[in-house]
Protein backbone atom coordinates (compact mmCIF):
# COMPACT_ATOMS: atom_id res chain seq x y z
CA UNK A 1 0.00 0.00 0.00
CA UNK A 2 1.26 3.49 -0.82
CA UNK A 3 0.64 6.81 0.91
CA UNK A 4 2.09 9.06 -1.79
CA UNK A 5 0.11 12.02 -3.14
CA UNK A 6 0.48 13.01 -6.77
CA UNK A 7 1.97 16.34 -5.76
CA UNK A 8 3.52 17.56 -2.58
CA UNK A 9 2.28 20.76 -0.99
CA UNK A 10 5.52 22.42 -2.06
CA UNK A 11 4.91 21.53 -5.68
CA UNK A 12 1.34 22.78 -5.45
CA UNK A 13 2.59 26.09 -4.04
CA UNK A 14 5.01 26.50 -6.91
CA UNK A 15 2.56 25.46 -9.63
CA UNK A 16 -0.42 27.73 -8.92
CA UNK A 17 -1.81 29.21 -12.11
CA UNK A 18 -0.88 32.61 -13.48
CA UNK A 19 -4.11 34.27 -12.41
CA UNK A 20 -3.63 33.23 -8.78
CA UNK A 21 -0.01 34.35 -8.87
CA UNK A 22 -1.05 37.80 -10.03
CA UNK A 23 -3.60 38.07 -7.23
CA UNK A 24 -0.97 37.08 -4.66
CA UNK A 25 1.31 39.84 -5.94
CA UNK A 26 -1.55 42.35 -5.91
CA UNK A 27 -2.21 41.30 -2.32
CA UNK A 28 1.44 41.83 -1.36
CA UNK A 29 1.39 45.29 -2.95
CA UNK A 30 -1.64 46.28 -0.89
CA UNK A 31 -0.11 44.82 2.26
CA UNK A 32 2.90 47.09 1.70
CA UNK A 33 0.64 50.06 0.98
CA UNK A 34 -1.61 49.51 3.99
CA UNK A 35 1.27 49.00 6.43
CA UNK A 36 2.85 52.29 5.38
CA UNK A 37 -0.48 54.11 5.47
CA UNK A 38 -1.15 52.79 8.98
CA UNK A 39 2.00 54.52 10.21
CA UNK A 40 0.86 57.73 8.48
CA UNK A 41 -2.53 57.50 10.19
CA UNK A 42 -0.87 56.79 13.53
CA UNK A 43 1.56 59.73 13.51
CA UNK A 44 0.14 62.03 10.82
CA UNK A 45 -1.61 64.31 13.33
CA UNK A 46 1.84 65.85 14.00
CA UNK A 47 3.49 67.16 10.79
CA UNK A 48 6.90 67.35 12.51
CA UNK A 49 6.90 63.55 12.50
CA UNK A 50 7.72 63.75 8.80
CA UNK A 51 11.04 65.42 9.64
CA UNK A 52 14.31 64.34 11.18
CA UNK A 53 17.86 65.75 11.20
CA UNK A 54 18.43 65.83 7.43
CA UNK A 55 14.85 66.54 6.36
CA UNK A 56 14.85 70.32 6.79
CA UNK A 57 17.96 70.62 4.64
CA UNK A 58 16.42 68.61 1.81
CA UNK A 59 13.24 70.69 1.95
CA UNK A 60 15.16 73.99 2.06
CA UNK A 61 17.09 73.04 -1.07
CA UNK A 62 13.82 72.01 -2.73
CA UNK A 63 12.18 75.36 -1.92
CA UNK A 64 15.19 77.27 -3.22
CA UNK A 65 15.01 75.25 -6.43
CA UNK A 66 11.29 75.93 -6.70
CA UNK A 67 11.26 79.64 -5.91
CA UNK A 68 14.74 80.88 -6.87
CA UNK A 69 15.95 78.20 -9.33
CA UNK A 70 19.17 77.73 -7.37
CA UNK A 71 20.57 74.66 -5.59
CA UNK A 72 21.51 76.00 -2.18
CA UNK A 73 20.85 75.32 1.48
CA UNK A 74 20.97 79.02 2.35
CA UNK A 75 17.83 80.31 4.06
CA UNK A 76 18.07 83.80 2.56
CA UNK A 77 19.78 85.50 -0.40
CA UNK A 78 22.54 85.69 -1.35
CA UNK A 79 22.50 81.94 -1.97
CA UNK A 80 25.74 80.01 -1.48
CA UNK A 81 26.16 77.07 -3.92
CA UNK A 82 25.59 73.80 -2.07
CA UNK A 83 28.14 70.98 -2.07
CA UNK A 84 26.81 68.75 0.68
CA UNK A 85 23.90 67.15 -1.14
CA UNK A 86 23.15 65.74 -4.58
CA UNK A 87 20.25 67.16 -6.59
CA UNK A 88 17.70 64.44 -7.31
CA UNK A 89 15.95 64.12 -3.94
CA UNK A 90 15.54 67.91 -3.45
CA UNK A 91 14.41 68.03 -7.09
CA UNK A 92 11.93 65.24 -6.37
CA UNK A 93 10.46 67.27 -3.49
CA UNK A 94 10.45 70.48 -5.55
CA UNK A 95 8.57 68.74 -8.36
CA UNK A 96 5.88 67.46 -6.01
CA UNK A 97 5.55 70.88 -4.37
CA UNK A 98 5.26 72.54 -7.78
CA UNK A 99 2.36 70.28 -8.73
CA UNK A 100 0.54 69.79 -5.42
CA UNK A 101 1.63 72.76 -3.30
CA UNK A 102 4.00 72.92 -0.35
CA UNK A 103 2.58 70.03 1.63
CA UNK A 104 5.05 67.53 3.17
CA UNK A 105 2.30 64.90 3.34
CA UNK A 106 2.37 64.78 -0.48
CA UNK A 107 6.03 63.70 -0.37
CA UNK A 108 5.19 61.09 2.25
CA UNK A 109 2.25 59.71 0.26
CA UNK A 110 4.37 59.44 -2.88
CA UNK A 111 7.10 57.68 -0.90
CA UNK A 112 4.52 55.27 0.48
CA UNK A 113 3.59 54.41 -3.09
CA UNK A 114 7.28 54.07 -4.07
CA UNK A 115 7.93 51.80 -1.10
CA UNK A 116 5.05 49.56 -2.15
CA UNK A 117 6.32 49.49 -5.74
CA UNK A 118 9.76 48.50 -4.42
CA UNK A 119 8.22 45.29 -3.07
CA UNK A 120 6.98 44.52 -6.60
CA UNK A 121 10.35 45.40 -8.12
CA UNK A 122 11.98 43.01 -5.66
CA UNK A 123 9.80 40.24 -7.05
CA UNK A 124 10.71 41.30 -10.60
CA UNK A 125 14.44 41.27 -9.78
CA UNK A 126 14.18 37.78 -8.27
CA UNK A 127 12.44 36.50 -11.38
CA UNK A 128 14.96 38.21 -13.68
CA UNK A 129 17.63 36.27 -11.77
CA UNK A 130 15.67 33.13 -12.74
CA UNK A 131 14.64 32.36 -9.21
CA UNK A 132 11.26 30.77 -8.57
CA UNK A 133 7.93 32.52 -8.16
CA UNK A 134 7.95 31.39 -4.54
CA UNK A 135 11.31 33.09 -3.86
CA UNK A 136 10.14 36.30 -5.49
CA UNK A 137 6.86 36.35 -3.55
CA UNK A 138 8.61 35.69 -0.22
CA UNK A 139 11.12 38.47 -0.92
CA UNK A 140 8.37 40.93 -1.92
CA UNK A 141 6.39 40.12 1.23
CA UNK A 142 9.48 40.64 3.40
CA UNK A 143 10.02 44.08 1.87
CA UNK A 144 6.32 44.86 2.36
CA UNK A 145 6.49 44.02 6.07
CA UNK A 146 9.96 45.34 6.98
CA UNK A 147 9.36 47.84 9.83
CA UNK A 148 12.24 50.26 9.22
CA UNK A 149 11.36 50.65 5.54
CA UNK A 150 7.72 51.17 6.51
CA UNK A 151 8.50 53.91 9.03
CA UNK A 152 11.14 55.65 6.90
CA UNK A 153 8.67 55.99 4.01
CA UNK A 154 6.82 58.40 6.32
CA UNK A 155 9.80 60.70 6.66
CA UNK A 156 11.38 63.20 4.29
CA UNK A 157 14.53 61.17 3.73
CA UNK A 158 16.28 59.74 0.69
CA UNK A 159 16.10 56.06 1.64
CA UNK A 160 12.75 55.19 0.04
CA UNK A 161 13.56 56.81 -3.33
CA UNK A 162 17.12 55.49 -3.25
CA UNK A 163 16.01 51.91 -2.60
CA UNK A 164 13.43 52.09 -5.39
CA UNK A 165 16.02 53.36 -7.90
CA UNK A 166 18.60 50.79 -6.74
CA UNK A 167 16.29 47.82 -7.26
CA UNK A 168 15.09 49.28 -10.58
CA UNK A 169 18.72 49.70 -11.70
CA UNK A 170 19.61 46.12 -10.83
CA UNK A 171 16.47 44.78 -12.54
CA UNK A 172 17.29 46.68 -15.73
CA UNK A 173 20.89 45.45 -15.65
CA UNK A 174 19.96 41.79 -15.09
CA UNK A 175 17.26 42.06 -17.75
CA UNK A 176 19.91 43.20 -20.22
CA UNK A 177 22.16 40.29 -19.29
CA UNK A 178 19.25 37.92 -19.91
CA UNK A 179 17.84 39.47 -23.10
CA UNK A 180 20.71 41.49 -24.69
CA UNK A 181 18.20 44.31 -25.21
CA UNK A 182 20.32 47.44 -25.66
CA UNK A 183 17.56 49.69 -24.33
CA UNK A 184 17.71 47.77 -21.04
CA UNK A 185 21.44 48.47 -20.85
CA UNK A 186 20.96 52.17 -21.57
CA UNK A 187 18.17 52.31 -19.00
CA UNK A 188 20.38 50.58 -16.43
CA UNK A 189 23.27 52.99 -17.04
CA UNK A 190 21.02 56.05 -16.73
CA UNK A 191 19.37 54.61 -13.64
CA UNK A 192 22.71 53.94 -11.93
CA UNK A 193 23.83 57.46 -12.81
CA UNK A 194 20.68 58.87 -11.22
CA UNK A 195 21.17 56.60 -8.21
CA UNK A 196 24.42 58.36 -7.35
CA UNK A 197 22.64 61.71 -7.58
CA UNK A 198 20.12 60.53 -5.00
CA UNK A 199 22.84 59.40 -2.58
CA UNK A 200 26.53 59.70 -3.49
CA UNK A 201 27.52 56.50 -1.68
CA UNK A 202 26.64 54.57 -4.85
CA UNK A 203 28.92 56.53 -7.20
CA UNK A 204 31.47 53.71 -7.53
CA UNK A 205 28.92 50.91 -7.85
CA UNK A 206 28.98 50.78 -11.69
CA UNK A 207 32.74 50.18 -11.55
CA UNK A 208 32.31 47.45 -8.94
CA UNK A 209 29.66 45.74 -11.07
CA UNK A 210 31.71 45.91 -14.27
CA UNK A 211 33.52 42.54 -13.77
CA UNK A 212 30.15 40.81 -13.47
CA UNK A 213 29.52 41.54 -17.14
CA UNK A 214 32.16 38.94 -17.94
CA UNK A 215 30.40 36.27 -15.88
CA UNK A 216 26.94 37.19 -17.17
CA UNK A 217 27.95 37.46 -20.85
CA UNK A 218 30.73 34.92 -21.14
CA UNK A 219 29.07 33.27 -24.13
CA UNK A 220 28.85 36.55 -26.06
CA UNK A 221 31.41 37.75 -28.57
CA UNK A 222 34.15 39.80 -26.96
CA UNK A 223 33.27 42.87 -29.03
CA UNK A 224 29.68 42.79 -27.78
CA UNK A 225 30.92 42.34 -24.21
CA UNK A 226 33.39 45.23 -24.52
CA UNK A 227 30.76 47.50 -26.06
CA UNK A 228 28.25 46.71 -23.29
CA UNK A 229 30.80 47.41 -20.56
CA UNK A 230 31.86 50.64 -22.26
CA UNK A 231 28.30 51.92 -22.71
CA UNK A 232 27.39 51.04 -19.13
CA UNK A 233 30.34 52.64 -17.38
CA UNK A 234 30.69 55.71 -19.61
CA UNK A 235 27.00 56.62 -19.61
CA UNK A 236 26.47 56.04 -15.88
CA UNK A 237 29.67 57.77 -14.76
CA UNK A 238 29.20 60.68 -17.17
CA UNK A 239 25.77 61.38 -15.72
CA UNK A 240 27.09 61.14 -12.17
CA UNK A 241 30.14 63.31 -12.64
CA UNK A 242 28.35 65.97 -14.63
CA UNK A 243 27.23 67.14 -11.18
CA UNK A 244 30.82 67.07 -9.94
CA UNK A 245 31.73 69.31 -12.88
CA UNK A 246 28.93 71.70 -11.88
CA UNK A 247 30.37 71.83 -8.36
CA UNK A 248 33.85 72.46 -9.71
CA UNK A 249 32.66 75.33 -11.88
CA UNK A 250 30.88 76.97 -8.97
CA UNK A 251 33.23 76.31 -6.05
CA UNK A 252 36.50 74.88 -7.39
CA UNK A 253 35.84 71.48 -5.75
CA UNK A 254 35.45 68.51 -8.12
CA UNK A 255 33.12 66.28 -6.14
CA UNK A 256 29.52 65.19 -6.44
CA UNK A 257 29.08 65.77 -2.70
CA UNK A 258 31.08 66.73 0.37
CA UNK A 259 28.77 64.81 2.69
CA UNK A 260 31.33 61.98 2.76
CA UNK A 261 33.93 64.38 4.15
CA UNK A 262 31.42 65.69 6.67
CA UNK A 263 30.64 62.14 7.83
CA UNK A 264 34.34 61.29 7.91
CA UNK A 265 34.98 64.19 10.27
CA UNK A 266 31.73 64.66 12.18
CA UNK A 267 31.04 60.98 12.87
CA UNK A 268 34.09 58.80 12.34
CA UNK A 269 36.94 61.06 13.43
CA UNK A 270 34.77 62.41 16.23
CA UNK A 271 34.07 58.89 17.56
CA UNK A 272 37.77 57.98 17.53
CA UNK A 273 38.74 61.29 19.18
CA UNK A 274 36.13 60.75 21.90
CA UNK A 275 37.54 57.28 22.59
CA UNK A 276 41.07 58.66 22.78
CA UNK A 277 40.17 61.55 25.08
CA UNK A 278 37.65 59.61 27.18
CA UNK A 279 35.00 62.29 26.55
CA UNK A 280 31.54 62.37 25.03
CA UNK A 281 31.24 62.63 21.27
CA UNK A 282 29.77 66.11 21.54
CA UNK A 283 32.85 67.27 23.47
CA UNK A 284 35.12 65.64 20.91
CA UNK A 285 33.28 67.41 18.10
CA UNK A 286 33.62 70.79 19.81
CA UNK A 287 37.37 70.22 20.07
CA UNK A 288 37.71 69.29 16.37
CA UNK A 289 35.41 72.07 15.24
CA UNK A 290 37.31 74.72 17.19
CA UNK A 291 40.54 73.70 15.51
CA UNK A 292 39.03 73.79 12.02
CA UNK A 293 37.28 77.12 12.66
CA UNK A 294 40.54 78.61 13.95
CA UNK A 295 42.59 77.47 10.94
CA UNK A 296 39.86 78.56 8.50
CA UNK A 297 39.69 82.05 10.00
CA UNK A 298 43.44 82.39 10.37
CA UNK A 299 44.23 81.40 6.78
CA UNK A 300 40.98 82.81 5.32
CA UNK A 301 40.31 79.55 3.50
CA UNK A 302 37.94 79.28 0.56
CA UNK A 303 35.18 76.65 0.41
CA UNK A 304 37.42 74.30 -1.55
CA UNK A 305 40.32 74.78 0.86
CA UNK A 306 38.10 74.24 3.90
CA UNK A 307 36.77 71.00 2.39
CA UNK A 308 40.32 69.75 1.88
CA UNK A 309 41.21 70.80 5.44
CA UNK A 310 38.28 68.83 6.89
CA UNK A 311 39.27 65.73 4.96
CA UNK A 312 42.91 66.11 5.99
CA UNK A 313 42.06 66.55 9.68
CA UNK A 314 39.72 63.55 9.67
CA UNK A 315 42.23 61.27 7.96
CA UNK A 316 44.98 62.43 10.33
CA UNK A 317 42.92 61.38 13.38
CA UNK A 318 41.89 58.05 11.84
CA UNK A 319 45.41 57.14 10.69
CA UNK A 320 46.90 58.13 14.06
CA UNK A 321 44.75 55.55 15.86
CA UNK A 322 44.29 52.59 13.45
CA UNK A 323 43.12 50.19 16.14
CA UNK A 324 40.35 52.47 17.36
CA UNK A 325 39.44 53.27 13.76
CA UNK A 326 39.06 49.58 12.94
CA UNK A 327 36.99 49.01 16.08
CA UNK A 328 34.75 51.97 15.25
CA UNK A 329 34.26 50.63 11.70
CA UNK A 330 33.40 47.13 12.90
CA UNK A 331 30.90 48.49 15.42
CA UNK A 332 29.30 50.53 12.65
CA UNK A 333 29.02 47.49 10.40
CA UNK A 334 27.40 45.47 13.20
CA UNK A 335 24.92 48.27 13.95
CA UNK A 336 24.05 48.58 10.29
CA UNK A 337 23.40 44.85 9.96
CA UNK A 338 21.65 43.97 13.24
CA UNK A 339 20.12 47.16 14.67
CA UNK A 340 16.35 46.47 14.70
CA UNK A 341 15.58 50.17 14.29
CA UNK A 342 15.57 51.16 17.93
CA UNK A 343 15.92 54.91 17.46
CA UNK A 344 13.37 55.33 14.68
CA UNK A 345 10.85 53.11 16.48
CA UNK A 346 11.37 55.01 19.71
CA UNK A 347 11.01 58.45 18.12
CA UNK A 348 8.66 57.83 15.18
CA UNK A 349 6.05 55.76 17.01
CA UNK A 350 5.90 57.99 20.08
CA UNK A 351 2.76 59.86 19.04
CA UNK A 352 3.25 62.78 21.41
CA UNK A 353 6.97 63.48 20.98
CA UNK A 354 8.64 65.41 18.16
CA UNK A 355 12.18 64.58 19.32
CA UNK A 356 14.46 62.91 16.79
CA UNK A 357 16.19 60.84 19.48
CA UNK A 358 15.27 58.33 22.15
CA UNK A 359 17.65 60.05 24.53
CA UNK A 360 17.55 63.84 24.06
CA UNK A 361 20.97 65.36 24.62
CA UNK A 362 22.77 62.31 23.26
CA UNK A 363 23.91 62.88 19.72
CA UNK A 364 24.74 59.24 19.06
CA UNK A 365 23.73 55.73 20.04
CA UNK A 366 27.47 55.01 19.85
CA UNK A 367 28.00 56.05 23.48
CA UNK A 368 29.10 53.95 26.44
CA UNK A 369 26.24 52.61 28.56
CA UNK A 370 23.65 53.12 25.83
CA UNK A 371 22.70 49.43 25.68
CA UNK A 372 21.48 49.37 29.28
CA UNK A 373 19.66 52.67 28.75
CA UNK A 374 18.04 51.23 25.64
CA UNK A 375 16.79 48.20 27.58
CA UNK A 376 15.42 50.42 30.32
CA UNK A 377 13.74 52.66 27.74
CA UNK A 378 12.16 49.61 26.06
CA UNK A 379 10.21 48.82 29.23
CA UNK A 380 8.70 52.31 29.12
CA UNK A 381 7.64 52.12 25.46
CA UNK A 382 4.08 51.79 24.26
CA UNK A 383 2.75 48.41 23.14
CA UNK A 384 2.94 49.53 19.48
CA UNK A 385 6.63 50.36 19.85
CA UNK A 386 7.43 47.12 21.66
CA UNK A 387 5.59 44.97 19.12
CA UNK A 388 7.35 46.77 16.25
CA UNK A 389 10.79 46.17 17.75
CA UNK A 390 10.05 42.51 18.52
CA UNK A 391 8.75 42.00 14.98
CA UNK A 392 11.86 43.67 13.56
CA UNK A 393 14.12 41.38 15.60
CA UNK A 394 12.21 38.27 14.52
CA UNK A 395 12.34 39.35 10.88
CA UNK A 396 16.11 39.87 11.12
CA UNK A 397 16.61 36.45 12.73
CA UNK A 398 14.57 34.76 9.98
CA UNK A 399 16.33 36.73 7.28
CA UNK A 400 19.88 35.94 8.37
CA UNK A 401 19.24 32.26 9.07
CA UNK A 402 17.60 31.86 5.66
CA UNK A 403 20.35 33.92 4.05
CA UNK A 404 23.05 31.61 5.42
CA UNK A 405 21.19 28.60 3.98
CA UNK A 406 20.83 30.41 0.65
CA UNK A 407 24.55 31.15 0.40
CA UNK A 408 25.41 27.47 0.87
CA UNK A 409 22.71 26.36 -1.57
CA UNK A 410 23.66 28.84 -4.29
CA UNK A 411 27.32 27.89 -3.91
CA UNK A 412 26.52 24.19 -4.26
CA UNK A 413 24.33 24.84 -7.30
CA UNK A 414 27.00 27.12 -8.78
CA UNK A 415 24.50 29.93 -9.24
CA UNK A 416 27.40 32.32 -9.55
CA UNK A 417 25.56 35.29 -11.05
CA UNK A 418 22.89 35.40 -8.34
CA UNK A 419 25.46 34.86 -5.62
CA UNK A 420 27.94 37.40 -6.99
CA UNK A 421 25.48 40.18 -7.84
CA UNK A 422 23.59 40.19 -4.54
CA UNK A 423 26.68 39.62 -2.39
CA UNK A 424 28.79 42.26 -4.15
CA UNK A 425 26.12 44.96 -3.83
CA UNK A 426 25.44 44.15 -0.16
CA UNK A 427 29.14 44.10 0.74
CA UNK A 428 29.75 47.30 -1.23
CA UNK A 429 27.24 49.27 0.83
CA UNK A 430 28.36 47.75 4.12
CA UNK A 431 32.01 48.57 3.37
CA UNK A 432 31.31 52.19 2.42
CA UNK A 433 28.67 52.87 5.07
CA UNK A 434 30.23 51.22 8.12
CA UNK A 435 31.32 53.89 10.57
CA UNK A 436 30.18 55.76 13.62
CA UNK A 437 27.27 57.21 11.62
CA UNK A 438 25.91 53.77 10.61
CA UNK A 439 22.50 52.68 11.88
CA UNK A 440 19.48 50.72 10.75
CA UNK A 441 18.55 53.37 8.15
CA UNK A 442 21.65 52.44 6.17
CA UNK A 443 20.35 48.87 5.83
CA UNK A 444 17.12 49.88 4.06
CA UNK A 445 18.56 49.75 0.49
CA UNK A 446 19.89 46.26 1.23
CA UNK A 447 16.58 44.84 2.45
CA UNK A 448 15.30 43.79 -1.02
CA UNK A 449 18.59 42.01 -1.79
CA UNK A 450 18.74 40.32 1.61
CA UNK A 451 15.07 39.37 1.22
CA UNK A 452 15.76 37.65 -2.13
CA UNK A 453 18.54 35.59 -0.55
CA UNK A 454 16.30 34.85 2.44
CA UNK A 455 13.59 33.75 0.00
CA UNK A 456 15.99 31.23 -1.53
CA UNK A 457 16.84 29.84 1.90
CA UNK A 458 13.20 29.76 3.03
CA UNK A 459 12.13 27.88 -0.11
CA UNK A 460 14.86 25.33 0.54
CA UNK A 461 13.73 24.91 4.15
CA UNK A 462 10.14 24.48 2.98
CA UNK A 463 11.11 21.83 0.44
CA UNK A 464 13.22 19.99 3.00
CA UNK A 465 10.40 20.06 5.54
CA UNK A 466 7.94 18.80 2.93
CA UNK A 467 10.36 16.00 2.11
CA UNK A 468 10.46 14.92 5.77
CA UNK A 469 6.70 15.31 6.16
CA UNK A 470 5.90 13.30 3.00
CA UNK A 471 4.56 9.82 3.92
CA UNK A 472 6.87 7.01 2.86
CA UNK A 473 6.03 3.82 1.09
CA UNK A 474 5.08 0.93 3.32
Amino acid sequence: MEFVSKRSSSAQLLSIDGSMRRWVLVGIFFVALIMRLLVLIYVGHEPRKFYTYDSDGYERRALNLLHYHVFSSSEYPPFVPDLDRTPIYPGFIAGLYAVFGQAPIVVVLFQIWLGSCTAMLTYALARALRLSYCVGAIAALAVALEPISIMTANRILTETLFTFVLVLSLWLLVSYWRTSNMWMLIGAAISFGCLSLVRPVSQFLPLVLLPLFVGAMWRSAWRKLALAMLVFVVLSMSLTYSWAYRNYRQTGVFTISTIGDVNLLYYRARAVQAAVDGTTQDEAWEKINRRIAHITAQLQLTTAEKTRLQRREALAILSRYPGLTLLMTLKGAVRMVVDPGYTITCSMLDRWSTSFDCFPGKSSMNESGMLQKALDRFRMMSLVQQVTLVWSVLLLVWMYISLAIALVLLFRKRSWLVLALLSVVVLYFIALSAGAEANSRFRIPLVPLLAILAGVGTEQLWRRWQGYAQPRRL
